[in-house]
């Protein structure tokens, strides 16, 4: 038995069938409207069930017939309004404007009506009408939705909005040549159903293009989430860690003060207690000169007690300050310090000789010129203080260069100190000490370590007793403009 015999024992005609398929078709797309909730599909869907109502019940209009009758025309309004539909589908489906949506819906609706109108009107009057050139009326409303089609490729490349359009070419086409080669409309009608329905496969796919890009967008946009939120968890790591670090310094610092605040504020405070007492015994004995000693003491010791207080409060400021980061002239900002500093020694050590200022290779970067001053001011004090009464002390302040970072240092020909390298000196309460000298509360290095930290670099230092020492600290540029 041949292929054709087979076929040809198929107990349905070849429009049943094609009914058959428009209605799988029509369920389908109800299925998928249930699903993505997309409103074309509804339409899509509705159209493809009307046209499976008007293909599968050929068989019941009078076909074979030329000329078009009421037993034919009764379900030319099935017809005409599932093409309707179809259209009014494929309009909602295009990527197009509302503006431009609604004219094409207009113009899909408006010939069918005035197809059915004009029909119905000629048959009463018994005008002989062929039905292959009665159904004329619907190509211009085919064809508009066709062209939109290819427009809609240059919005949407790439999901088959061409081939959508010259698949909706193909109804007006048939419909034109099969009436001028002969053909009869029942066979016109069996071949303008094969487009539509490649028409409606096109459809689906493209719409699982669609769902396919879009489930992508948001795969890439979870993905970017997620990386997003790594280097966030990353940089939250690492806040925390830095925080961490802070706490356990400060309560190192805390510890070390523990272990210092009995001697140096307790120590004060029991002078102070002495001195009050020796004082008010000579007061009564009438020797006013010795309690004036007494009380110059008291005042001599409230003094010491009150900086090394302010020198706590400036270690605990670099923690919190809330930096500013502008382009700082190092030269002028140099130049200000060692003023101020020679202002301050003249006032306090009017008998101290005048250091001599080296500054050399200065320009321009971008830091913080308070957390800065607090470093210079430290810096250039330490230089002084230790060595007060050096006639040949030279101090230099330069900028120099240090793992492809800015660097500046501060240098003095002083009495040095030792143990450089280990640089515990930059811990609260540890007092440089050289030669047996020995001075301050040593929380001054502590703030210069914290001010620099504070601007991202690091600070070290070299020295040997008699023979100077230097301090180098770095200043990351931050990335940008600086600011």
């Amino acid at each position: 038995m041949s292929w054709l015999e087979f076929f040809g024992q198929t107990p349905y005609s070849s429009p049943q069938i094609v009914g058959l398929i428009f209605l799988i078709l029509s369920v389908m797309f109800a299925e998928v409207k249930r699903r993505t909730e997309d409103k074309y599909f509804f339409w899509l869907g509705l159209g493809m069930f009307l046209c499976a109502i008007a293909w599968g019940t050929t068989d019941l209009q009078n076909t074979g017939k030329l000329y078009v009758d009421w037993q034919w025309w009764w379900a030319q309004p099935i017809f005409s309004i599932g093409v309707v539909c179809l259209s009014i589908g494929i309009v909602d489906y295009l990527p197009i404007s509302p503006t431009t949506r609604i004219v094409l819906k207009r113009v899909s609706v408006i010939p069918p009506i005035i197809y059915l109108i004009v029909v119905t009107v000629l048959l009463l009057l018994e005008v002989k009408i062929i039905r292959a050139y009665a159904v004329w009326a619907l190509i211009p409303s085919i064809t508009v939705i066709a062209i939109a089609s290819f427009r809609a490729e240059s919005v949407e490349p790439g999901k088959g909005h061409r081939l959508l359009g010259l698949l909706i070419l193909c109804t007006p086409i048939l419909t034109i040549a099969f009436p001028i080669f002969g053909l009869k409309t029942a066979v016109l009608r069996f071949w303008t159903a094969v487009p539509l329905f490649i028409l409606a496969v096109t459809i689906l796919a493209a719409s699982l293009l669609r769902d396919r890009e879009v489930i992508k967008k948001s795969l890439d946009q979870l993905h970017a989430a997620e990386s997003q939120l790594i280097a966030l968890n990353k940089d939250l790591e690492t806040r925390v860690a830095d925080r961490t670090a802070l706490l356990n310094e400060i309560i190192a610092d805390l510890e070390s003060f523990n272990r210092n605040v009995s001697h140096d504020i307790r120590g004060p405070l029991g002078s102070i207690g002495l001195a009050a007492y020796l004082a008010q015994q000579q007061l009564d004995k009438g020797q006013l000169e010795q309690a004036k000693f007494q009380l110059q003491s008291i005042s001599d010791q409230v003094n010491a007690s009150q900086n090394l207080v302010n020198a706590m409060l400036n270690l605990a400021t670099p923690v919190d300050f809330k930096q500013r980061m502008v382009e700082v002239d190092l030269a002028s900002l140099v130049q200000e310090r060692i003023d101020q500093a020679r202002a301050t020694l003249k006032r306090k050590h009017p008998e101290a000789p005048m250091p001599q200022f080296l500054v050399s290779n200065m320009g321009k970067l971008y830091s913080d010129p308070a957390l800065l001053r607090i470093v210079l001011d430290n810096l250039i004090d330490n230089a002084i203080k230790f060595n007060l009464f050096n006639p040949q002390l030279r101090i230099s302040i330069a900028q120099d260069v240090h793992d492809n970072e800015p660097c500046m240092y501060v240098y003095d020909n002083g009495i040095g100190f030792m143990n450089a390298s280990d640089q515990r000196h930059f811990d609260p309460f540890e007092r440089l000490s050289a030669n047996g000298f020995s001075t301050g509360h040593g929380l001054g290095l502590s703030i210069v370590r914290r001010a620099v930290q504070r601007l991202g670099g690091k600070i070290w230092s070299k020295a040997e007793p008699d023979k100077g020492a230097v301090f180098y600290f770095t200043l990351p540029q931050p990335q940008g403009d600086g600011t």
